[in-house]
């Protein structure tokens, strides 16, 4: 049995053998800890980057779970998703007058049935329908490009 010290938030701030005393007017709370969750606590605070838990419910969580729980990720509407997707395709410098290119380009290289000697066109072609894709399912998480716009249009 280990004793937890919780800060205002139920921050874990320290694990100690014995129950501490806490000073009137601090905010801080003592909680009786399992060994398993003390050594969770250690083991995360002496990890390379560190790991800091909170308490809450009688559960250990992290930062991260902890923001989670706090802040959680807004809905978006396809329309969001779409606009979002058609900034982060600009903002890997594929602006609209770009993929105009490149569409015409794929056309020539498709009339020609020349789509073999153009992987690079291929992948990035792929890339924007996959972005799309995410975009209309309401995703965010949007893979690299494969290529940049002077890559492909050089090939």
């Amino acid at each position: 049995m280990k004793y937890a010290t919780l800060g205002p938030r139920k921050a874990v701030n320290r694990i100690s053998d014995t129950e501490p005393q806490t000073l009137p007017g601090l905010s801080a709370t003592v909680v009786e800890f399992t060994d398993e969750q003390a050594h969770t606590v250690l083991a995360g605070l002496s990890a390379t980057p560190s790991t800091r838990y909170f308490y809450l419910s009688g559960d250990l969580i992290t930062f991260k779970e902890k923001m989670a729980l706090e802040r959680p990720t807004p809905v978006l509407t396809q329309e969001q998703t779409i606009r979002r997707g058609e900034a982060y395709v600009q903002s890997k410098g594929f602006s609209a007058a770009r993929l105009v290119t490149l569409m015409d380009k794929l056309l020539q290289v498709k009339e020609a049935n020349a789509l073999a000697s153009n992987p690079k066109l291929v992948a990035v072609y792929q890339w924007l329908q996959e972005v799309k894709a995410k975009a209309i399912a309401t995703q965010i998480d949007f893979s690299e490009p494969p290529y940049t716009f002077e890559e492909v249009i050089t090939e």
